[in-house]
Formats: structure tokens, C-alpha cells, sequence
């Protein structure tokens, strides 16, 4: 298909990724990370020099193999007159997403959940009547009752979490999607922003931000609602909140789970297959064996200390499950069960048993959700390797 004489057009977004460049092509949100040669050829392919003209301004690269190779990743935009990729058409916002993201996503902002996260913590620390406990779980007597405000509360400040990631990525233009997958056994909501590498590195920042900017600001008011308010039920709200949101931000720092503090650090390091890396690594290890892919020696120091981490926290990953998660969700269902047989006693207890288990049953539902989109990811991958 591409031979010297060929006059290949190429329209990839070009981003400095370190040492690197980080190209791609935003419709088929395919990306590569390539060396500065490989710009220099991409620059030369604008319909204006052949192959074999770019080949003598670039003797550092083998330009038909380079060209070839993103043809195969469907990256080429044009050769000769034919036409493999369609024109790309820059996203438009509406007013009130432009206006919103601008309001959340700005110089002084940032300050602003700079100094509310600082704030929250030091009011925790100077008050410890204000410290999280696992009993501000607990509104009410009734257990079934007090799940349904747990699990609504979890699932709004999981949407409010998320609509920092897609008004941050609003910004910026780039097009975020949502579905529910699995980090190990647990349930989360993932915003797929492919087309994040087609923005800056320092924009980058703030998207993957966005959702711990907003819980920022939600963690100040929980905090501080605890300090002037005197009603018992918006104190206990709130702690709920506070506990909720601890819990999330301790989450971000399980890096292994890749979290959102886990792109930031890819971000910072520009290693965007940190994960990958680290598996791969660890597979080695097992196997004894280099096998048949190797991890670049400016990656490996990294990459060791990342697979350090996910060593540990797949420890306290089968802690917490077999600890903490199953003997509890079998003491829901065992109280579950023994609040339907009080059905002739008190229709009360009968009830929110009843609903303690079919809140367990839609959870369950939303889990199964999860795994199946998972496995479908995992298969989706294994298939393109």
C-alpha cells in the first residue's frame, strides 16, 4: 500500500511526554508514545513530500517502515488520494458547561480546594471529636433503614465525584464516557477519557483531579457542619459523610487499584503502562523468565517499587475481604433473616429486614454489572494483544 513514492498524509494530535511524544489520533482514540525522529517524520507528512523525499531529511529513521506501522495501528489520515480516516471536528460545549467548568476549573479554584482540604484536616486534627469512627455508619436503629441512607449517600457522592472528572475533562474539550467495572473485588465507577493523551500534561493534572477537587469541597462542609449545627440528625448525617469520604480518600492512595492518585503518578513519572509493568514484573518473577516482553531499564526502578506496592496491597486486599467485607455482609444476612421471623411480632422489623435484603440483592445485581464489564475489558484486550 505505501511504497517511496507515496504521499502520505498524517493529522495525529502531538503531545511532549517526557522525553517522548505521545501521539494519537482522537476518532480512533488510538495513542503511542514515539521518539523526537518519529515527530520530525510526521511532521514532513503533509501530502507535500514523498516517502523517499522524507527519507533524505530523516536518514536517523527508516520512514516506510515507521509509516507502515501506524497505517497497521490505523493512524494514517491519507495516502495519495486515498483517504482512510475521517476529518476530525472539534467538540463544541454548551454555554452551561463551558460557564460551569470555568467556575470549578481555575487558578483561584484550585486555591480554593487547596485551602478547603487543608481546612478540613486541620479541624480534624484539632478536634477529635471530629475524627471519623466506623459507629457514624449508624443513624438509626434500624438496620435496613440505615443501609438505604448508606447506599444512597455512597452512590451522590460518587456522582458528584465523578462530575468533577467530566467537567474538568469538559475544560479541555475531551469526551468522557461511564460504565461500572471491577478493581479486584470491588465495585467502581470508571470515566474512560482515552482521549486525555491528546491534551497537555499539565491539563492532565486536572482532570485526573477533578473528582478529589470536588470531594474537597464536600469533605469541608461535612467537616463543618459538624462544628455549627446543633441538630443530632445533621451532625450524624454529616459524619456519615465525613466517614464515607475518608474512606475514598484513603482508597486514592491504593495506587495498585489504579486509582486516581495512580495516573497522576503515571502522569508524573510518564509511564503510562505503570500496571501493566508491574503484572508483567511480577509474572517474570514467578516464571523466572524474562519472557517475551521486557520492561525498559528507565522504567524497571519504578516499575519494582509500583510491584512492591501491589504485593502489599493485594495483602490487605484478602484482609479486608475475608476481615472485614464477607463476615459482615454475612452478619447483615443472618439479622436479615432473623427479622423476618419477628413477621407475627413487629411488622416494623419484618419490613426493614425485607429491605436490607433486597438492597443487598440490588447490590448484588450492580456487582455482577461490574464483573461482566470487566470481563468483557479483559477480553477486548487479550483479543488485540
Amino acid at each position: 500500500m505505501i511504497k517511496e513514492n507515496s504521499l502520505v498524509v498524517l493529522k495525529l494530535s502531538i503531545q511532549k511526554d517526557g522525553d517522548e511524544f505521545i501521539i494519537g489520533d482522537v476518532l480512533t482514540e488510538n495513542y503511542i508514545k514515539v521518539p523526537d525522529e518519529a515527530v520530525r517524520v510526521i511532521n514532513y507528512c503533509n501530502g507535500k513530500y514523498t516517502i523517499k523525499d522524507i527519507q533524505s531529511l530523516c536518514p536517523d529513521v527508516d520512514v516506510l517502515d515507521f509509516l507502515s506501522t501506524l497505517h497497521e495501528l490505523n493512524l494514517v489520515f491519507q495516502i495519495d488520494e486515498r483517504q482512510f480516516l475521517n476529518e476530525y471536528i472539534e467538540m463544541s460545549n454548551s454555554k452551561i458547561k463551558v460557564i460551569t467548568s470555568k467556575i470549578f476549573f481555575n487558578t483561584f479554584a484550585y486555591f480554593v480546594y487547596c485551602i478547603l482540604i487543608f481546612s478540613s484536616i486541620s479541624m480534624i486534627f484539632f478536634n477529635p471529636r471530629l475524627l471519623p469512627q466506623i459507629d457514624d455508619f449508624f443513624l438509626v436503629d434500624f438496620m435496613g433503614v440505615n443501609f438505604l441512607i448508606i447506599f444512597l449517600t455512597s452512590w451522590i457522592l460518587t456522582f458528584l465525584h465523578e462530575l468533577g472528572h467530566y467537567l474538568a475533562a469538559s475544560k479541555f474539550k475531551v469526551p468522557v464516557t461511564f460504565n461500572l467495572s471491577l478493581r479486584m473485588h470491588w465495585l467502581v465507577v470508571e470515566a474512560n477519557m482515552t482521549n486525555l493523551w491528546s491534551v497537555s500534561k499539565k491539563h492532565r493534572y486536572i482532570v485526573f483531579l477533578g473528582g478529589i477537587m470536588f470531594d474537597c469541597v464536600l469533605l469541608f462542609a461535612a467537616v463543618f457542619v459538624q462544628t455549627t449545627l446543633e441538630d443530632s440528625f445533621f451532625i450524624s448525617y454529616s459524619k456519615l459523610i465525613t466517614l464515607i469520604l475518608t474512606f475514598r480518600f484513603l482508597w486514592h492512595f491504593l495506587i495498585f487499584l489504579r486509582t486516581d492518585i495512580y495516573y497522576v503518578l503515571t502522569n508524573v513519572l510518564n509511564i503510562s503502562n505503570l500496571h501493566e509493568n508491574a503484572k508483567l514484573f511480577l509474572m517474570q518473577l514467578i516464571n523466572k523468565n524474562k519472557g517475551e516482553m521486557e520492561i525498559p531499564e528507565s522504567e524497571r526502578l519504578h516499575t519494582i517499587v509500583f510491584a512492591s506496592f501491589y504485593i502489599i496491597g493485594l495483602g490487605i486486599a484478602f484482609f479486608i475481604l475475608f476481615g472485614y467485607s464477607i463476615p459482615i455482609l454475612y452478619t447483615t444476612i443472618e439479622n436479615a433473616i432473623k427479622q423476618f421471623s419477628a413477621f407475627q411480632n413487629n411488622k416494623l422489623i419484618f419490613l426493614d429486614g425485607f429491605l436490607t435484603l433486597l438492597l443487598l440483592l440490588l447490590q448484588s445485581v450492580i456487582w455482577l454489572k461490574g464483573a461482566s464489564n470487566k470481563m468483557k475489558e479483559t477480553k477486548a484486550v487479550n483479543h488485540n494483544v
